[in-house]
């Protein structure tokens, strides 16, 4: 099952991967996705280049939660991001999976901003200026190099 949900308002068309296995009414299952995932990523939408889930029962039968929904969401520019949710219900699964890719790609996209102002505040201060650190001259054989 494969989809493409609509752009809404200026948020580009994403597409959006659902796989289920063992079932039933699927129909309903992949909007439910479809739906929760753009709710639960928001404005971290126009960020994304695609979004994969899988929505499959669980066989063993004295774990206590049945069904399990795994998320792959690829963002541009970033390292992707794997999350897992697990619940009874496959609407559940999905709902817990959707909170914990949006917390996961939240973390993901705030590294990324810190690397990059670190970035720029290296760029500013010069490459023999680390931040936070005086540079002191230091004599090493016969050129004179910074500390």
């Amino acid at each position: 099952m494969e989809d493409s949900i609509p752009p809404t308002g200026s948020s580009p068309a994403i597409r959006v991967d659902v796989r289920g296995g063992g079932l039933d009414d699927h129909v309903a299952i992949r909007a439910h996705a479809a739906r929760r995932i753009q709710f639960a990523l928001g404005r971290l939408w126009r960020g994304l280049q695609s979004v994969h889930v899988r929505v499959e029962r669980q066989t063993a039968r004295s774990h206590p939660h049945a069904v399990r929904c795994s998320i792959h969401v690829r963002a541009n520019g970033g390292s992707p991001v794997d999350v897992e949710g697990a619940d009874s219900s496959a609407i559940g699964a999905i709902d817990n999976a959707a909170e914990r890719a949006s917390a996961a790609l939240r973390r993901e996209m705030r590294r990324r901003e810190d690397v990059q102002r670190l970035a720029k505040e290296l760029m500013v201060s010069g490459p023999t200026e680390l931040p936070g650190r005086a540079a002191t001259p230091r004599r090493s054989g016969r050129y004179a190099t910074l500390r």
